[in-house]
């Protein structure tokens, strides 16, 4: 063994302690690492920077807003401040350099540093924990909120509903920040409104590497096209803030938390161009309607106008223009429709979209007639009558205006005749000129009833070989078969809301009544006895039918309810009476009796039953119709040797025939 490799048991204790020191500052350093990592995960870790800020930039953002607390002004609370990252600086180019080349602290290349800085776009996609709560909205977001806005005011009422303020902090916009050439000066624009107003250019310095503002310099600014358009009148205010709280019940419910509000105040399409032939449609509908107030709806409306924002409501109200509506909406299925729209306008608890038109008033200013659109991608559309009643506008009555008559058809009257070789349904003014054959068939075609938005027609025909219910489209002027079963059926009268039709049949040996639905066609039997049910009319609320039937001998009237039950009998005499009409208030019922000898017209009160005779004429007088106001009544007669188309007034007077043609015309519907 070589001299070096001598055994020393003193060696050997040396390097067992060397080892084991190593081995405890080894331990204590991984025990100081880990204490370090566990204390380092209890510390809050700062918002990472987004790629698209550069740190430097971020760090101005960040000491704006917490080393400069003295120029937002908020309330003491605030919960929140929602700054919107605009991404450019709105003051053009020259404006700039006009507002800032005379600050000795701004050089041009701070100016040209800044305007370059502005125009590369970015946008803000979360919150930044920047110590004050403090929420970034990106670009796009706020670009849509305001597009199309007319008012700045209008503009801030709808930044407000979207954005509700718990201790309200402010909303503001950023620019992009410019630098000047050592990185020790900074310039950004800042405006404490995003609808138009008060802007600035902050100058910031880089002290003990904190960003302070050490100047500023305002520069007014309305980009947006903000604009005033004239003022609506007080009262038109007050209708529309009526129409609106009224339309919570009847449109939207009561739980939301804002509504949108389109600032297009023009009407349907359809009241402009019916605009002569208006008052009768509505007055059938609102009895309190003037021909001036339909004159000043329809030409108030005929050009746009944008409503101020002044609602005194108890939700925020959002003004948006009806054009940018109009845009969100075209080309779009319901479903992406709907989706774009609830993108565009946040619906924290279903809002409701409105589009309000201008207020046709009555000459005294009492009463109003409104339109009002209700849009979730369909049309739901009103006309809305109020009354104002001691100080105070009050919804009187709404209809929607798709159970409005078609007015090119309203107040006309059907009848059929064989003037042309044939019996055909034919239509004529309500003075019984400009008749027009409307079936024109070879079938023999009778029996006509207009729906009650006089768009159709329910008429019988033979032309496949029996007695069936056709209905034709006034518009395309195509028909179908409706009941097309083996036996005959007869006499079609709709009901109110126009989803069914009641008629006759003897389908079941007798001749009973049924209805049948307009979408499945499913039919139900209403009457069954062993007698003959005929003629029903259905009443103007929809509730009731009345019929005539021989079930007590001889033809007398009757009432039933819808359904069939509650069979209750009107009259009562050994003659016959038939074919029983409504009046339009569901007041008295028309009718036709041989009680005194020959066929004669008669109306009942259907309260008090008292009966009044309106024709004395030797000839026959049957099938009496009224008309859509209730004024009139007309009938067939045969008084002048032929079946022609009379009509008078409900009192029996001013009887006159409106046919006047050697051939047939009977069978009106009015």
């Amino acid at each position: 063994m070589g001299r070096n490799s001598v055994y020393d048991p003193r060696l050997k204790m040396n390097v067992h302690d060397t080892n084991r020191i190593y081995f405890f500052v080894i331990l204590r350093l991984l025990l100081c690492l880990s204490l370090l990592l566990i204390l380092t995960s209890c510390v809050p870790q700062p918002t990472p920077i987004p790629e698209f800020v550069t740190a430097e930039e971020y760090q101005v953002y960040h000491d704006l807003l917490l080393e400069n607390p003295d120029m937002w002004n908020v309330p003491p609370g605030t919960q929140k401040m929602i700054f919107f990252d605009q991404s450019y600086v709105r003051p053009e180019s020259s404006t700039v350099y006009s507002l800032l080349q005379n600050k000795p602290d701004v050089s041009e290349q701070l100016i040209t540093s800044f305007l370059e800085a502005n125009q590369k776009p970015y946008s803000f996609e979360d919150q930044f924990n920047l110590g004050t709560p403090a929420i970034f909205v990106s670009d796009a977001s706020i670009q849509n909120l305001v597009s199309g806005l007319r008012f700045a005011e209008q503009c801030q009422h709808s930044v407000e509903a979207i954005y509700p303020r718990p201790e309200y902090g402010g909303f503001y916009y950023l620019s992009r920040v410019g630098f000047d050439a050592n990185r020790k000066t900074a310039l950004l624009y800042i405006e404490k409104s995003i609808c138009g107003g008060n802007g600035g250019f902050l100058i910031l310095k880089k002290e003990r590497e904190t960003w302070i503002i050490t100047d500023s310099v305002g520069a007014l600014n309305s980009d947006l096209g903000l604009y005033l358009a004239d003022a609506l009148s007080e009262e038109e205010h007050a209708v529309h803030d009526a129409v609106i709280n009224a339309s919570k019940e009847f449109i939207m419910g009561s739980n939301y938390q804002y509504l949108t509000v389109f600032d297009q105040t023009g009407i349907d399409d359809r009241l402009l161009l019916e605009e002569e032939n208006l008052l009768p449609v509505i007055s059938m509908k609102f009895s309190g309607v003037m021909e001036e107030m339909v004159n000043n709806l329809t030409v108030q409306n005929a050009e746009p106008y944008y409503l101020a924002p002044r609602f005194s409501l108890d939700v925020p109200v959002v003004l948006v223009s009806w054009q940018e509506y109009w845009q969100l909406s075209q080309d779009k299925d319901e479903s992406d429709c709907l989706a774009t729209l609830k993108e565009r306008f946040p619906v924290p608890a279903f809002q409701g979209w409105l589009r309000l038109s201008r207020v046709g008033f009555n000459q005294d200013g009492d009463k109003a007639l409104v339109y009002l659109d209700s849009y979730q991608c369909k049309s739901k559309d009103f006309l809305i009558y109020l009354e104002k009643k001691y100080g105070v506008w009050t919804l009187v009555n709404h209809v929607a205006l798709s159970s409005l008559p078609n007015s090119h058809y309203f107040g006309r009257i059907l009848f059929e005749s064989n003037r042309d070789g044939n019996q055909e349904i034919y239509v004529m003014n309500a003075d019984g000129s400009d008749p027009i054959n409307l079936s024109n068939s070879t079938a023999i075609d009778f029996s006509p009833a207009w729906s009650p938005d006089r768009n159709f027609i329910a008429y019988n025909s033979g032309i496949d070989g029996n007695a069936e219910i056709f209905i034709l489209d006034l518009e395309d002027k195509q028909t179908n078969n409706l009941t097309n079963f083996p036996s005959k059926d007869w006499g079609p009268d709709w009901s109110p809301d126009g989803t069914q039709i009641v008629f006759f049949t003897d389908r079941d040996s007798f001749s009973e009544i049924y209805t049948i639905q307009m979408d499945t066609f499913d039919t139900l039997r209403l009457t069954e006895t062993d007698a003959y049910d005929r003629q029903p009319d259905w009443s103007p609320d929809g509730n009731q039918i009345a019929f005539s039937s021989d079930r007590a001998g001889n033809w007398e009237l009757y009432l039933m309810d819808k359904n069939g039950k509650n069979i209750t009998r009107l009259t009562n005499n050994e003659e016959f009476d038939l074919a029983p009409d409504w009046s339009p208030d569901g007041k008295m019922i028309s009718f036709a009796s041989k009680r005194d000898g020959n066929w004669e017209i008669y109306i009942m009160n259907l309260i008090t039953r008292e009966l009044k005779r309106l024709t004395n004429h030797s000839a026959n007088d049957l099938n009496p119709t009224w008309s859509p106001d209730g004024k009139k009544i007309a009938f067939q007669s045969d008084r002048d040797g032929n079946l022609e188309i009379y009509d008078m007034n409900i009192d029996g007077s001013e009887q006159v025939n409106l046919t006047n043609n050697p051939a047939n015309d009977y069978n009106p519907d009015w």
